[in-house]
């Protein structure tokens, strides 16, 4: 049902206008709607008109329906044809036709056959092979290129009948073959070519290098971002000469932004920047990420973002806009396993204002892992640190959880570690995610020298004896500038709490490891120092058992010496007893008490014997309490006879104590 419109109301005082149609318009009208009354259903419902239509005077004609082409076709062909298969053959001929007449049509229908012919999977192995050495042999330098590769082979062997003469005589052959015609450039960018320039590279005399190098170091940027050109460059500044690297890196001046956010590229290139080239080289790689203006002009005075806004302040937020910008190609490919994007992005996170740093801090959280590869990385990751929000913390202390103990035994990796323990007020999370990881694995790590500063931080954080005074200031900066508002001893108090039980512990069922070495028991010496209670005792009561030990001996350099004259050894067993003094007045156990109640009398025969050992004694006598004192010299006099035969400094301290 069509919906009616509903008529306008009238307007009171006005009379409805007069229609200006004639009466023969209205005839002709109500003749239409006559003829439109006499379509039946099925024709409305299917859509169609009538094959005829009267006019006004009676008359019959044909109708005609438009199409969507525009052309009118007759309402017969709107029937349905008889024979649907006769029909679609038609069809499918006047397609037919019609492509025919349009140009190329034979060479399409050939191509066509020829590849469904290579798709068939009936087509033998044989027969793709010769298809594909026919469109091989269609290309220049094929010949060549078999001849080149069948003297690959043989050079590639790592012995050969000839010996280097034989190996020097198929480099020039192959030199001849493929140099001098400006080959070499296409040459390195095949897979199985570039393998050929490379034994050349490596076997070939400097003359034959320098060739090499003359024709590919104008392509340098183009061969680092090919798969297999990249490892001609190594090659290159592996078996090169150093003006040969030099001419290299300069051809890459210009592209450094580039090159660390290709994929291809990017390994290569920091291969080359942290093995192969020069300080000065590093800076003016460096500062392209400044701005286009250092891509093609270097300054030898600008090695820091701020170096270029120095002299004029103005400039400061262009650069700063274009080291972002240079650094977001690299961050949206996560490409920062590179020196040198670690240390654009150490100088600009410390120059940038606080709402970039914060964006660039969320970005570089979960990365934390990869940029303590490096120095400038590493202080990158503590100043994400100190500048964080506790959701960035979390987030970087989760990234270096699964990696925690090999983070201990790295150079730059350690410092983090630290940053943690000193600049983050909760100790709780810092203990479950990073301290549980470390006291698992205690004396593995404390055998790497950085695995060792990680556990005396836990013990004696910031000791003068153990830590550098630039890394605490560093640290305590840092501090500074962080939301940190625990004082630094209680969060250092809280730390302390976790670790030291458990360290006790290893020390007391691994004694003899950790005192293995002079390096690894100055470690268990903080850890004594700092213990307390029933751990303590046992401990120092195991430590003693195994200095006592008269056959217990030391490996040092292949040799073998008694661990009591161990010069390292001894000063951490000296320093131990003189802790006593310290001990005795906070109400601790002593290690002298424990020592003089194992000491045997054979035992004191060999220490009086031994310079090394009669100082021990000497520490116990000036250190001990009153009572271990007085019992060590009545052991010590049952001896004096010997002691006063030996003629050592050590010996002649005694006699006089005892007499």
């Amino acid at each position: 049902m069509t919906k009616r419109k509903l008529d306008a109301p009238k307007k009171p005082g006005l009379s409805p206008k007069k229609s200006k149609q004639g009466p023969d318009s209205v005839n002709i009208k109500q003749q239409i709607g006559d003829t439109e009354k006499k379509l039946t259903k099925n024709e409305i419902l299917s859509n169609k008109r009538p094959t005829t239509t009267t006019d006004m005077q009676g008359k019959k004609f044909k109708s005609f329906q438009k199409v969507s082409n525009g052309k009118k076709k007759s309402n017969n062909l709107m029937e349905k044809p008889a024979d649907w298969n006769e029909f679609k053959k038609k069809k499918k001929e006047v397609r037919l036709k019609r492509k025919q007449s349009k140009n190329l049509f034979e060479i399409i229908i050939k191509a066509k056959q020829i590849g469904e012919t290579l798709r068939k999977k009936t087509l033998s192995k044989k027969k793709k092979k010769e298809v594909r050495l026919k469109r091989k042999q269609s290309k220049n330098l094929f010949e060549i290129i078999i001849k080149a590769k069948q003297i690959g082979e043989t050079l590639r062997k790592k012995t050969l009948s000839g010996g280097k003469a034989e190996r020097d005589r198929l480099v020039n052959e192959l030199h001849k073959l493929l140099g001098g015609q400006g080959n070499y450039v296409k040459f390195v960018l095949t897979h199985d070519m570039a393998r050929i320039v490379q034994y050349m590279l490596k076997f070939g005399n400097q003359n034959i290098r320098e060739d090499i190098a003359k024709e590919i170091i104008p392509s340098t940027v183009l061969m680092l971002q090919s798969k297999y050109g990249r490892y001609c460059i190594k090659r290159l500044f592996k078996y090169g000469n150093a003006k040969t690297r030099s001419e290299a890196i300069k051809a890459m001046y210009g592209n450094a932004v580039k090159l660390t956010s290709h994929v291809v590229s990017a390994q290569i290139f920091e291969y080359i920047y942290s093995t192969w080239t020069q300080p000065i080289e590093k800076v003016h790689l460096i500062q392209e990420f400044f701005g286009d203006l250092y891509k093609q002009s270097k300054e030898d005075n600008v090695k820091h973002l701020q170096d270029v806004y120095k002299n004029s302040p103005s400039m400061k937020a262009a650069a700063l806009g274009a080291v972002k910008a240079n650094l977001s190609r690299v961050l949206n490919k996560d490409l920062l396993d590179s020196r040198l994007i670690q240390s654009v992005l150490y100088q600009y996170i410390t120059e940038c204002n606080e709402n970039d740093r914060n964006d660039l801090i969320s970005q570089l959280a979960s990365h934390a892992v990869i940029l303590c590869n490096s120095k400038d990385g590493s202080r990158t990751v503590m100043e994400c640190i100190w500048h964080g929000t506790n959701k960035d913390r979390k987030v970087i202390m989760k990234a270096l959880k699964e990696h925690v103990v090999d983070l201990c035994k790295h150079e730059f990796g350690h410092t983090v570690l630290i940053a943690i323990f000193d600049g983050i007020d909760d100790t709780v999370l810092v203990n479950k995610m990073i301290i549980s990881e470390i006291l698992k694995h205690t004396l593995d790590i404390s055998k790497d020298e950085w695995g060792r500063k990680v556990i005396l931080w836990l013990v004696v954080p910031a000791h003068t004896t153990h830590f550098h005074p630039t890394f605490t200031n560093e640290l305590e900066c840092g501090r500074q500038k962080s939301s940190s508002k625990k004082t630094p001893e209680a969060r250092r108090k809280e730390i302390l709490e976790y670790s030291t039980n458990i360290l006790l512990t290893s020390v007391a069922t691994e004694t003899r490891t950790w005192f293995s070495s002079g390096s690894i028991s100055v470690v268990a010496l903080a850890i004594l120092k700092t213990g307390n209670g029933e751990v303590l005792t046992e401990a120092l009561g195991k430590v003693a058992r195994l200095i006592v030990e008269n056959d217990w001996r030391i490996k040092e350099e292949e040799e073998e010496i008694l661990a009591i004259e161990h010069a390292g050894l001894h000063m951490t067993l000296k320093k131990l007893v003189q802790n006593d003094k310290q001990a005795i007045e906070n109400n601790k156990p002593t290690f002298s008490k424990a020592l003089v109640n194992l000491l045997q009398e054979d035992v004191i025969k060999t220490w009086i014997k031994m310079n090394r050992g009669c100082f021990l004694l000497i520490a116990i006598l000036e250190n001990g309490s009153e009572d271990i004192v007085n019992k060590l010299k009545e052991s010590l006099m049952n001896h004096l006879k010997l002691i006063k035969k030996e003629k050592t400094a050590g010996s002649k301290i005694i006699l006089k104590k005892l007499v």
